[in-house]
């Protein structure tokens, strides 16, 4: 758990990272070893050694990636929301970011989603913020999302509301 100094401040959180990817899951571990208030704990490649693991070392912080290949990692995220001390759980997203894998891994327990093409800076500040209690979404992330929006706003002048009643543009176009 978070060691804390007399003024209630985190000294050090342990953290377990899975990931079946060796290269990606080497370069956390050396960025997190770089850092005096984090410290790896241990290392997953599978959903099934990431719930032994979590249940064995009882990490601060579960840094998840969502593409693990023997499971479902969405179900161990609910299963670990479910355990008296649960961990903060970072989803890391594989390149393929589906849309709305953000909110189902948020919904299912996650307390960040993160883009595996973060950088260093950018991972460190989400583990950091989700330590700290708080709901957070990786640039990228936001990025995209801003980007769907944008679109379907666009979009939506020229297409039928919900309601039933046509919008002013769509009312003005007519069909040649």
């Amino acid at each position: 758990m978070i060691d804390r100094g007399k003024d209630g401040a985190a000294r050090h959180a342990t953290v377990l990272v899975a990931d079946d990817h060796p290269l990606t899951r080497r370069g956390v571990l050396s960025l997190i070893a770089g850092e005096a208030d984090l410290t790896v704990c241990g290392e997953a490649d599978t959903i099934a050694k990431t719930r032994r693991l979590s249940r064995e070392l009882k990490p601060d912080l579960v840094i998840l990636d969502l593409d693990l290949p023997d499971g479902d990692a969405f179900d161990l995220l609910e299963e670990l929301r479910s355990w008296a001390e649960r961990p903060k759980v970072v989803a890391l997203a594989g390149c393929s970011e589906g849309d709305g894998e953000a909110e189902r891994a948020l919904r299912s327990g996650a307390a960040a989603f993160v883009s595996r093409r973060a950088d260093g800076e950018e991972l460190l500040r989400v583990l950091r913020s989700a330590l700290a209690g708080h709901i957070i979404l990786g640039d990228a992330v936001i990025e995209r999302l801003l980007r769907q929006r944008l679109m379907r706003q666009r979009t939506s002048g020229v297409e039928k509301k919900g309601d039933g009643v046509h919008s002013p543009v769509a009312s003005r176009l007519t069909v040649r």
